[in-house]
């Protein structure tokens, strides 16, 4: 992985009441560390990404999630960042993000993770306990080839 940073990009978000900051790193392999920052430049959190080709169709482009880490829960850090995410994919047509659900971040927050990456759009499978490998416990998976934004689904359905 090449860790020498293509560009960075600062910009507000414009979908809250809160003025916070995303601050974008993009790497040289076009990997992604997408950080969030509030008004006073003060750290709430980040998502660390690779870019990856998928194994079955490399003309598939694919972000895996490697980490997401939040100062305060339950502030919608989270979800900024997650829903940033998903724009830049968007944008830069990317047709997945994948994840893998952790023993560590699964076990004292079963219910309130699956709920997060439901509530934002994922898929989420927990394999069996049969066939866990004992540090993954699961699997989270958002397919942009399938999501349409709601105005898309509005100009669609006035199309009619």
């Amino acid at each position: 992985m090449d860790l020498r940073f293509k560009q960075i990009i600062v910009e507000e978000n414009n979908d809250s009441d809160i003025v916070n900051q995303f601050v974008l790193h993009i790497r040289a392999d076009r990997s992604l560390d997408i950080e969030l920052l509030d008004e006073d430049n003060k750290y709430l959190g980040c998502i660390n990404t690779v870019r990856i080709k998928n194994k079955d169709d490399e003309s598939i482009e694919c972000i895996y999630i490697e980490d997401i880490r939040i100062v305060h829960i339950n502030q919608g850090h989270g979800t900024e960042l997650l829903q940033r995410l998903i724009k830049h994919c968007k944008d830069n047509h990317i047709d997945f993000i994948y994840g893998n659900l952790s023993k560590f971040d699964y076990k004292d927050h079963q219910e309130r993770l699956v709920h997060f990456y439901i509530k934002n759009g994922f898929e989420v499978l927990i394999f069996p306990k049969i066939s866990n490998n004992g540090i993954d416990v699961g699997q989270i998976k958002y397919d942009m080839r399938g999501k349409m934004n709601e105005k898309d689904r509005n100009r669609e359905n006035e199309s009619f």
